[in-house]
């Protein structure tokens, strides 16, 4: 039988899933945190930024919104390696325009929400 913390840690899983899942399909609520990272990080009005700019920003990002920073978080490593694959797909010049900091978070978002899935199947047995 799951103990008392393992169910808290299971509706933390389940709760963070759910907000993010949300936030999502938010389109509004998504702009506004994309725009405050970015004036957070000096990068308003910059049409481009480097990966080396993206990612400290998308992984403050995760870990910023309530509820969500309970998602499993990816390392700087797999956003970079996320960035590269992703930004393969919809630019060759290897910067990316301070529009797409939201298209490029839902990837990194999805992410999150799939490991933390995985995580949750594995605590559950299912």
């Amino acid at each position: 039988a799951a103990g008392t913390a393992d169910v808290h840690h299971i509706n933390a899983l389940t709760a963070a899933i759910a907000r993010a899942n949300q936030l999502l399909h938010s389109d509004p609520e998504l702009s506004e945190l994309c725009q405050s990272e970015l004036v957070a990080a000096g990068g308003e009005g910059c049409p481009w930024l480097s990966v080396y700019e993206v990612v400290p920003m998308v992984s403050r990002m995760c870990g910023s919104v309530p509820v969500v920073s309970n998602l499993v978080q990816p390392s700087r490593e797999e956003i970079k390696e996320l960035f590269a694959g992703w930004a393969a797909e919809t630019s060759n010049d290897g910067v990316l325009q301070a529009e797409f900091i939201k298209s490029f978070f839902k990837v990194v978002l999805q992410s999150c929400i799939h490991e933390t899935e995985k995580r949750l199947a594995d605590i559950t047995g299912a």
